[in-house]
C-alpha cells in the first residue's frame, strides 16, 4: 500500500469518528459498561502500578483512559489520546465528572506518536491499533516511548463470526445484499483477528517477551434491539447506508436475530477478544 493510499485510509478513518463522536459521546456511559471486562482485560495485561505514566492510545470518549488513571494513583498520570478532538472534548468532559485530575489530553496519530524516547512506563491501546494503516510503524513508535522494561498491552477483536455484536447484523444484512465484504487492506475492527497476527507485528516492532491470549468476555447492551440497531445508524456508516435501504421485512428480521440475545433488560452478545502485551 502505498503512502498515498495510507493518508487517505486516515483521512477516512477521522472523518468517520469524527462524525460519530457525538453518539459516542451520549451513549459514553452504555459503552463503559458493555466493554468493561475488555477493559479491565486490558488494564490488568498492563500491570499498572501507582506512579506510572501512561500514553493510551484511541482512548475515544474516556475509556480505558479513566480506569487506566485510577489504577495508577497516587502519583502516577495517563495522556488520552485519539485521533479526534471530538473524542477528547468529551473525554476530558468525561474525566471532569469523574473527578480524575491526573489526566491529559492530546490529538495523536500513532504511527507519529509526539512524544520522546522513553517517556512512558506504560502504553495501553483498547480497540484501536487495527486502525493503523502502518500497524508496524505505529507499535514501533510505542516500542520508542517506553522506557526500558516498560509494557505495552493491547486488546483487539476476535474474527467476526466468533462476536455475535458484529456477525448478528452483517449475517442478516449480507444475506439481503445489503453489504458487501470489504476491499482487501481496508481497516476494519478485524485486522489481527488471526490468532497470533498481533503478536507478530510486535515482534517485528521490537518487543520482546511477546504474550497473545484469546478471552470470551462478556459484552450487554443495555437495551433493546431497536436501541442497538440506531446506535450502529449514528456511528457505522456502511451499517447506516444498508439500514436506511433495508425493507422492513430486513429490520424485523434483524430485531428477531437480535432477540435471540435479549433477556428483557440486555442484549447479551459475549465477545472474543485477543489480549497482547509485550515488554521493551
Amino acid at each position: 500500500m502505498t503512502t498515498d493510499q495510507q493518508q487517505q485510509q486516515k483521512s477516512q478513518m477521522h472523518e468517520q469518528w469524527s462524525t460519530a463522536a457525538r453518539t459516542w459521546a451520549e451513549q459514553h456511559d452504555l459503552l463503559a459498561g458493555s466493554s468493561r471486562e475488555a477493559t479491565l482485560a486490558l488494564v490488568d495485561a498492563a500491570d499498572l502500578k501507582p506512579g506510572h505514566t501512561v500514553l493510551d492510545l484511541a482512548g475515544g470518549t474516556g475509556e480505558p483512559s479513566m480506569t487506566v488513571a485510577q489504577r495508577v494513583q497516587p502519583g502516577g498520570s495517563v495522556v488520552c489520546t485519539d485521533l479526534t478532538d471530538e473524542m477528547l472534548t468529551a473525554a476530558e468532559q468525561n474525566a471532569r465528572k469523574r473527578g480524575l485530575s491526573n489526566m491529559s489530553f492530546r490529538r495523536v496519530d500513532a504511527e507519529n506518536i509526539p512524544f520522546d524516547d522513553a517517556s512512558f512506563d506504560r502504553v495501553t491501546c483498547r480497540f484501536g491499533i487495527m486502525f493503523c494503516p502502518d500497524s508496524v510503524r505505529a507499535l514501533s513508535e510505542v516500542h520508542r516511548v517506553l522506557r526500558p522494561v516498560g509494557r505495552a498491552a493491547f486488546v483487539v477483536w476476535g474474527p467476526a463470526a466468533e462476536n455475535p455484536m458484529f456477525q448478528v447484523t452483517n449475517s442478516v444484512l449480507a444475506a439481503h445484499g445489503l453489504v458487501q465484504p470489504p476491499p482487501p487492506g481496508a481497516l476494519t475492527p478485524f485486522t489481527f483477528a488471526e490468532p497470533g497476527s498481533l503478536s507478530a507485528k510486535m515482534r517485528d516492532a521490537g518487543f520482546s517477551d511477546v504474550h497473545e491470549e484469546k478471552r470470551d468476555v462478556a459484552w450487554p447492551w443495555p437495551g433493546p434491539p431497536e436501541s442497538h440497531i440506531q446506535f450502529m445508524r449514528a456511528t457505522q456508516p456502511a451499517t447506516q447506508r444498508a439500514l436506511d435501504t433495508a425493507p422492513g421485512a430486513v429490520i424485523d428480521e434483524l430485531k428477531a436475530a437480535m432477540g435471540k440475545y435479549y433477556d428483557g433488560t440486555h442484549i447479551n452478545y459475549g465477545a472474543r477478544i485477543y489480549v497482547a502485551w509485550a515488554v521493551k
